[in-house]
């Protein structure tokens, strides 16, 4: 048999499912609490610093919103939970005192705060919406009698009910001018020469004379009176012996806004037709303040039921915070015709963003645009011409029944998410997105997971295919492909198809680091990480890894570069950070000491009794396994009497509080934490030829591998060849015979660590586990061995 080695030159291609033989050579088999970094390779994850106390958990059977909010004055964390609201300030760790304004808090009251919850955050105020409410409206009714609802202290007359004639010509000699009532006759004036003011009076006078019951005939000006009609469907008309154009007349409504006097009774109320059979180019006005306005009309006055909208949290700029009902604009002019209702009115709102200068809601299959720069108002602010900045209100076309859940900008327009298509909503040629001119257009016909918000991966859209249905979950990277200009969405979970389980629930990606996490409630105690990176030729990293908690997680979200997690322990929710320090990190201090839940002691008042010391942690214990998992560790330049890096465990618990036996802790610099674990599994090792393919012609009798470690602390490889017991060696980080490595020190060293492992070496497991609180890193692999194949190969 022929001596052969082989290497691996990285290490970073994290887990794959595929079939070992076709697998990447730069994946593993499994790993647990990793991170792969392009520039220092796979090493411990980040740890989870403790951040603050939020509230108790949520009651059995309910769920957590959270959103992160990110801006020059603070960091904070909004967690919702049966009908409650908190602000945890990040940095701190305080729960700033929010108030809640009347019964603002039954709008966010909802089991399933998870999924019915969304928030997006403008400056001081954040808009939460809530899935589960259905969108109400107020009408203001104008009953059938002369007059309706006061606007400014002047009060509408009902158009049905009111005439107006104008006379526009005087007299001349044997000149006739009748007003008719229901085509009755019923006011004449046949006189010589007269004004207009003569024979408006004459004519007026006529008919308060006619004895019509209910019948009013008003003067508003020298030659306009103004005639309060009985009943709805009476009406008025004119004729006059000049072509009928010396008088002239109208009911409740006129065809072009020129057809109207200077003049009329204050408070009339005229429906201005335009073009005849459309009526949405309808407009209303009404005679007051002298002159005529737009206005709303009769009868129809409507406004957003305010308790069943989105609601608004403000901060109030001196430490506390406002949760209140926000006051939404209703329909100020037009009527059901012309300035329609929004079309989530009656529905359910499943998401809101910004776009474009707009608010932009989705509800059921329709994508609604507030009016550009007012966010509050999804009417027209005039109905006589049709604005760009007016509202739209469109639906999606052939959208299988399924209502639009997400939106995001994409390829210089607007790509909608429905749960099993995508359409796309491009602006104009000169970047507007108008009604006169918006479109939307199905693009593709993906799975999308209602409830996930997509993210971005670059300038690519990340999304969940996933319905919840006790499977995996896929994701898909939504991009334009780079040969044709397609737009299309590969999968980058191809190679672990049964890695993340069903149940999705947070997508979330950093704007920092090239990392996504993923939350799914299949297994609410681990978080995926997928880490990528492009270079000038494409994505060259594509790496998934699962983390793993003793403790339940609620929420995730990125401040820079720190994902912040909402984690359950003990009754109550806690905030943890994870601060994601890409580089080298050659410097070994206090934030090398990996311990979730990490604190520092002068944060939890030591005290000492003499011989032994207590620390009160902000959460309880809850079990002597959870205890066993408890470190402090004297921070590495710690310049008290400690050792530097030592570590000691506790002996005890008792509620908040654990026991460090024969230890004053106090007047050094200690971290105390939970302790967690490295674990990577190595593919089996494969001859390969040129291209990388696995030769399955002969057997590759594995003697050994080296690991490239950098920068790393203790380590140990577990060998377990086919049917035989496991070899354990461990690298406990001292050398023996090395300078650097002093008695008494600590530090973290790089070199190469050769590991015996005999067997078949596709049969041959090798386990690498490291335990905090110190990380492992390792750059690349190295293997050796014998190879007899049986052919000889000639491709």
């Amino acid at each position: 048999m022929a001596s052969v080695s082989g290497a691996l030159a990285n290490l970073i291609g994290g887990v794959s499912q595929q079939p070992p033989e076709i697998r990447a050579v730069n994946t593993a088999d499994d790993l647990k609490n990793t991170w792969s970094d392009v520039a220092v390779g796979l090493g411990t994850r980040p740890c989870g610093a403790y951040a603050g106390a939020v509230s108790n958990a949520p009651a059995a059977g309910k769920t957590v919103a959270t959103h992160n909010i990110h801006k020059p004055s603070g960091s904070y964390r909004i967690t919702v939970h049966g009908g409650a609201i908190y602000v945890t300030d990040i940095k701190t760790g305080t729960v700033k005192p929010v108030t809640v304004e009347g019964a603002a808090g039954a709008y966010i009251a909802t089991d399933d705060a998870q999924a019915n919850l969304g928030f997006i955050t403008l400056g001081d105020t954040t808009f939460v919406w809530n899935r589960s409410k259905t969108v109400t409206k107020t009408k203001v009714t104008e009953t059938s009698a002369l007059t309706g609802a006061s606007l400014g202290g002047v009060t509408r007359r009902n158009p049905n009910r009111h005439g107006t004639v104008w006379v526009k010509q005087r007299a001349g000699y044997n000149a006739n001018y009748a007003v008719y009532f229901n085509n009755v006759q019923k006011a004449i004036f046949t006189t010589g020469d007269a004004t207009p003011s003569a024979i408006a009076n004459d004519l007026n006078n006529d008919l308060n004379a006619a004895g019509i019951a209910g019948l009013t005939s008003t003067m508003a000006s020298n030659s306009i009176f103004s005639i309060q009609l009985p009943a709805e469907g009476d009406y008025i008309t004119t004729h006059d012996d000049f072509s009928n154009n010396a008088l002239q007349f109208y009911n409740d409504f006129v065809d072009e806004f020129t057809d109207l006097p200077n003049f009329d009774a204050l408070g009339r109320l005229v429906l201005v037709k335009q073009e005849m059979g459309n009526p949405r180019d309808d407009y209303w006005v009404w005679f007051t303040s002298g002159g005529w306005e737009e206005t709303v009309g009769w009868n129809a006055s409507e406004s957003l039921n305010n308790a069943t909208m989105p609601h608004i949290l403000v901060d109030n700029k001196n430490g506390t915070w406002t949760f209140k009902q926000h006051s939404w604009k209703g329909r100020e002019v037009g009527d059901d015709d012309s300035n329609p209702t929004p079309s989530f009115v009656d529905k359910t709102i499943n998401s809101m963003f910004i776009y474009k200068g707009r608010m932009i809601v989705l509800s059921d299959e329709n994508c609604i645009g507030s009016q550009v720069g007012t966010f509050e108002n999804f009417y027209r602010s005039t109905c006589t011409q049709l604005l760009d900045d007016d509202p739209f209100d469109i639906a999606s076309p052939n959208s299988s029944g399924a209502q639009v859940n997400y939106g995001v900008e994409f390829d210089n327009g607007l790509l909608l998410f429905s749960k099993y298509d995508q359409f796309k909503i491009d602006p104009d040629n000169e970047g507007t997105l108008s009604p006169n001119t918006v479109s939307i257009k199905r693009v593709n016909a993906y799975n999308a997971a209602p409830m996930v918000p997509p993210t971005y991966i670059g300038s690519n859209v990340l999304f969940v295919d996933d319905f919840d249905n006790g499977g995996f979950a896929k994701l898909r990277e939504y991009q334009v492909e780079r040969t044709f200009g397609r737009q299309v969405a590969p999968a980058v979970t191809d190679a672990i198809p049964e890695y993340i389980p069903s149940g999705v629930y947070s997508l979330q990606g950093s704007s920092s680091d090239d990392i996504i996490v993923l939350l799914s409630k299949g297994r609410q105690k681990s978080l995926w990480l997928y880490n990528y990176y492009f270079n000038s030729e494409g994505k060259v990293q594509s790496s998934w890894q699962e983390w793993t908690f003793p403790f339940k997680l609620w929420g995730a979200g990125f401040v820079d570069d720190h994902l912040i997690l909402t984690a359950e322990y003990a009754g109550k929710l806690h905030l943890l950070s994870f601060n994601f320090d890409s580089g080298a990190d050659r410097v070994l201090d206090r934030d090398s000491v990996l311990l979730d839940f990490r604190l520092n002691i002068s944060a939890l008042s030591p005290t000492f009794n003499g011989k032994d010391t207590t620390v009160t942690l902000p959460y309880a214990v809850q079990n002597d396994a959870d205890l066993a998992k408890h470190l402090a560790v004297v921070a590495p330049g710690n310049t008290g009497p400690l050792l530097s890096a030592k570590t000691y465990k506790p002996t005890s618990r008792s509620g908040n509080t654990i026991t460090f036996k024969n230890v004053d802790l106090r007047s050094n610099d200690v971290v105390i934490g939970w302790t967690f674990g490295f674990y990577w599994k190595l593919n089996p090792i494969y001859m390969r030829d040129n291209n990388l393919v696995a030769i399955q012609d002969g057997r590759l009798q594995l003697r050994g591998i080296s690991l490239l470690y950098s920068n790393s602390g203790p380590f140990r490889a577990l060998v377990t060849p086919e049917s035989r017991d496991t070899f354990i060696k461990p690298y406990t980080g001292i050398i023996v015979g090395s300078g650097q490595d002093l008695l008494g020190s600590f530090k973290l060293d790089s070199g190469k660590f050769a590991i015996g492992a005999y067997g078949k070496a596709d049969t041959v497991s090798i386990v690498i586990e490291g335990e905090t609180p110190w990380r492992v890193r390792f750059s690349s692999l190295e293997w050796h061995g014998s190879y007899r194949p049986t052919k000889k190969r000639t491709t």
